[in-house]
């Protein structure tokens, strides 16, 4: 996609962007190819291309909050001991076998709670598949959200 082939795509909302001065590059979730409908299940690997300073910040947001997710405590509690792994909403299989693109990592648990700063990415996890864009639990969406509203605005490099 060349620069005049694509828009931006972020989660903020555009009062959200007015407060920054701007989106912030943390929050710029991917580029969306020029004339592709703006809903969530028409992004495409051809039609969306996925930013990585982004994919780094979600990463990062989930390693410091995790042991806080409840459907994460919940099953850490259920299992034990092991691994609890973060499914992406879109997974048309979550209680069966699971794609690895849908998977967007793990936390370790251990005594029933998850252990704080166990998390690992999961290098296969894709933020748009042909099943579309990525879709996190609420309550990890809206501490997303908190994040990125809280980001510093982008400065001249």
């Amino acid at each position: 996609m060349d620069s005049d082939s694509f828009r931006v795509f972020t989660f903020l909302a555009p009062a959200d962007i007015d407060r920054l001065g701007g989106i912030p590059r943390d929050a710029i979730v991917g580029l969306v190819a020029q004339g592709t409908p703006y809903e969530l299940h028409a992004f495409t690997p051809e039609t969306f291309k996925p930013n990585p300073s982004f994919v780094r910040f979600l990463h990062g947001l989930i390693h410091r909050c995790a042991h806080e997710i409840p459907g994460l405590k919940a099953e850490a509690q259920r299992i034990g001991e092991g691994h609890v792994y973060l499914l992406d909403g879109r997974t048309p299989t979550p209680q069966d076998a699971v794609p690895p693109e849908d998977i967007i990592g793990f936390v370790r648990a251990q005594n029933g709670r998850v252990v704080p700063g166990s998390y690992e990415p999961n290098e296969n996890h894709r933020i748009v598949t042909a099943a579309g864009l990525f879709r996190l639990p609420i309550e990890l969406h809206e501490r997303l959200l908190d994040a990125m509203r809280s980001l510093p605005p982008n400065t001249a490099d």
